[in-house]
């Protein structure tokens, strides 16, 4: 059985081939009709290469015209060049300065931000050690007026019982 189902594949791939080949003989046909056109052209283009190279000796002689223009473009060119040059340098000089400034930047900023942090810290601890004292201070007070309004109320009643 095994070989029959091959059988079948090679004949299949067979009629494939087969079928691909009669194709490729029309295609083939098309190219030669084809390639009779192409000749009928090439003689027309024949003849306008004539026309052609009549117009190139026209183009030859204005490119004669055209290179002494390249060459006087080329000398400015060089000078733009130069110039060019010379601005990045300049440009070069700038870039490493502003560097340099960036650098001195960050410097001051990390120590300004490390002086300040502390120094902030340094109030907050005050600030917490005043608050602390204030607090001490209003709770003293807040006993000396009940010690007061205690002392008060015992001479009104000392006054009284005198009288």
């Amino acid at each position: 059985m095994e070989n029959e189902k091959f059988q079948e594949l090679v004949l299949k791939q067979l009629q494939v081939l087969t079928e691909g080949q009669s194709r490729l003989e029309s295609r083939l046909d098309n190219v030669d009709s084809r390639l009779g056109q192409v000749e009928v052209r090439l003689d027309n283009v024949d003849s306008r290469l004539g026309q052609v190279e009549s117009h190139l000796e026209n183009v030859d002689s204005r490119l004669g015209q055209v290179e002494s223009h390249l060459e006087n473009v080329d000398s400015r060119l060089g000078r733009v060049e130069v110039r060019l040059d010379n601005v990045e340098t300049r440009l070069e000089n700038v870039d490493s300065r502003l560097e340099n400034v960036e650098k001195g930047q960050l410097k001051i900023e990390t120590r300004l931000e490390n002086e300040v942090i502390e120094k902030i810290r340094a109030l907050f601890d005050d600030r917490e050690v005043q608050n602390a004292k204030l607090d001490q201070i209003i709770a003293r007070e807040e006993n000396i007026l009940a010690d007061i309004n205690y002392l008060v109320s015992r001479v009104v009643r000392l006054e009284k019982m005198a009288k």
